[in-house]
């Protein structure tokens, strides 16, 4: 913990499932954590999503673990929503889309909660959601009541998978009022408040440690604040090998790409009658993010420097706040894969390794090797 990155921190953030304990059972060293943030004088707690809980819940999840702590050192996203309504809906009556241990949450701060006509629809992780109050909560959004969300997940993670949480309930109801709630929990700006308000401190001395990259380390990136990645959760570490090639440079060109995650290398290629060896460069690697099911931490090797240094120097970025102009004005080439790109580059945590083509390296030989076959397949005879 010498790194500078957390000479400010005050207060580590941990995250749960996932981060702290997996299955029932705690992963390796998050013990030895806790003891070392005690012993050099900075403090933690945990926070986590999962609205569906109460703090009562998670103390004893945590303690038939062997870890006891006190309710202080737990917070959920439940708790941010319910101090927000406090401070900034006082008086506001809410419809509750949540299970008993989240009505009673809701109930014990004080908020009026009502069936009918609600001025605010607050949707939870609701696992006893039925039709009867789904429809009822579409039906008070569409009429205009004020529409919030405790968190985004879309879902939870269980022994045997995953179970819809509340980001799969949202677009539910987007698709049926088309409208957004105001989300309270990670990684929006509300928790932050809710946190540094909570201990008094600045948000530069928080650390966010988590397994998501969309809510965890997003939280920190969207606020400036040190946030810690572990890959014992949903992230997956992944290797991801592309090439590109062009005959005539424009003509006809080929792509390919190699997925290697635990072992197991999955290969993708592709074509294209007229393009360029840049945009085949370009389409190698969208197909690569695309062909990732969920968020990963993805190590890019790629010999092109166009590539490399479009995404490690910034350039994509400034590119497309000037409109896609570079900087003396003339337009950069190729804007909608370098969106495409950018897009994907924002779900998945992306490490670039430059490496020289053409010198030997197995992987890049054969994604070049792909990329050659599939130019063939539109070069004419």
């Amino acid at each position: 913990m010498q790194n500078p990155c957390f000479e400010k921190t005050k207060y580590f953030i941990i995250d749960m499932d996932g981060t702290f304990y997996l299955d029932g059972n705690l992963i390796d060293g998050a013990m030895d954590f806790l003891t070392r943030v005690k012993e050099i004088g900075k403090d933690f707690c945990f926070f986590t999503n999962n609205s569906s809980n109460n703090v009562a819940v998670c103390r004893e999840k945590l303690h038939k673990m062997g870890c006891d702590v006190p309710d202080n050192k737990i917070v959920i996203s439940s708790h941010v929503t319910a101090d927000f309504l406090k401070r900034n809906r006082a008086g506001k009556t809410v419809y509750l889309l949540g299970n008993e241990r989240l009505t009673a949450d809701f109930k014990a701060a004080g908020l009026p909660l009502v069936r009918e006509n609600p001025d605010i629809v607050v949707l939870g992780f609701d696992t006893t959601l039925t039709y009867q109050k789904l429809w009822d909560a579409c039906k008070y959004i569409a009429n205009g009541a004020e529409y919030i969300a405790t968190h985004p997940d879309f879902n939870c993670p269980t022994a045997d998978g995953f179970m819809p949480d509340t980001g799969s309930m949202m677009a539910l109801i987007k698709a049926s009022t088309g409208k957004d709630p105001l989300i309270m929990g990670k990684p929006h700006s509300f928790t932050v408040e809710y946190l540094t308000n909570r201990f008094h401190c600045e948000k530069d001395e928080l650390c966010f440690i988590g397994d998501r990259l969309e809510t965890d380390i997003l939280i920190g990136q969207n606020h400036s604040i040190p946030s810690v990645l572990v890959l014992t959760g949903v992230t997956t570490k992944v290797e991801l090998f592309t090439d590109g090639a062009c005959s005539g440079n424009p003509g006809p060109g080929g792509w390919g790409a190699i997925l290697r995650c635990n072992g197991i290398e999955k290969e993708l290629s592709g074509g294209s009658a007229q393009t360029t060896n840049n945009k085949m460069e370009l389409t190698a690697v969208i197909e690569g993010l695309k062909a990732l099911k969920r968020p990963c931490d993805v190590t890019l090797y790629t010999d092109s420097k166009y590539v490399s240094d479009g995404l490690s120097k910034g350039w994509a970025v400034s590119w497309k706040a000037r409109g896609w102009k570079k900087k003396d004005g003339k337009p950069a080439l190729n804007p909608d894969l370098w969106d495409a790109l950018l897009t994907l580059s924002n779900t998945h945590e992306v490490h670039i390794v430059w490496i020289k083509g053409h010198a030997g390296h197995p992987e890049n030989e054969r994604c070049d090797a792909m990329a050659v076959t599939e130019t063939k397949k539109y070069t004419k005879i």
